[in-house]
């Protein structure tokens, strides 16, 4: 039975490897001590998975502006026993210091109906924050007005992107392109 046991735990210690998130589990009680972090944490954030196992070692880690919001999310997940799952977007302090955005993904755990811990996933999304910060400042500094323009394969055509300038210069919203 060991055997098995072993071998089913290597089976997915590497599955979780080759997973593009993060997976961890954390006790639902404070002072919510990592249970479970995979291993994969530092190739794919970058970030140091023994300060996020240690106690308020996520604390340590998500921004200070992201902190207070982050955690209120969290809290009122455990205290409302309605709400099961929760989303979150904070940034996460790499090993080098800089903050990256991730996207955290929770789920309450129950073992006989009682809440015993919070299962999640956190990928990063720093790539898409970055580049919607490009976009934004384009739109900002371009004169006109960008849009995109797209014809489906029953002929009809439409715009699913507009800029905010449409306004300005046809005094009509994006809904109405």
């Amino acid at each position: 039975m060991k055997e098995i046991n072993a071998h089913v735990a290597g089976l997915l210690n590497e599955t979780l490897l080759s997973s593009p998130a993060v997976i961890y589990r954390v006790v639902a009680s404070s002072p919510y001590q990592m249970e479970y972090l995979s291993a994969n944490v530092e190739s794919l954030l970058d970030v140091d998975g023994d300060t996020l196992k240690k106690e308020s070692g996520w604390d340590e880690l998500v921004h200070p502006d992201d902190f207070e919001a982050s955690f209120i999310k969290f809290v009122e997940l455990l205290k409302n026993p309605t709400q099961v799952e929760l989303h979150r977007n904070y940034r996460l302090k790499t090993r080098a210091g800089r903050y990256i955005w991730v996207s955290d993904r929770s789920k309450k755990a129950f073992r006989n109906n009682q809440l015993i811990s919070i299962v999640g996933s956190v990928v990063s999304v720093d790539l898409q924050y970055r580049q919607q910060k490009m976009i934004d400042s384009l739109m900002q500094a371009v004169p006109g007005m960008l849009y995109q323009f797209m014809i489906d394969t029953e002929g009809k055509a439409s715009f699913p992107f507009v800029s905010p300038n449409i306004i300005a210069i046809y005094n009509v919203g994006a809904e109405a392109a």
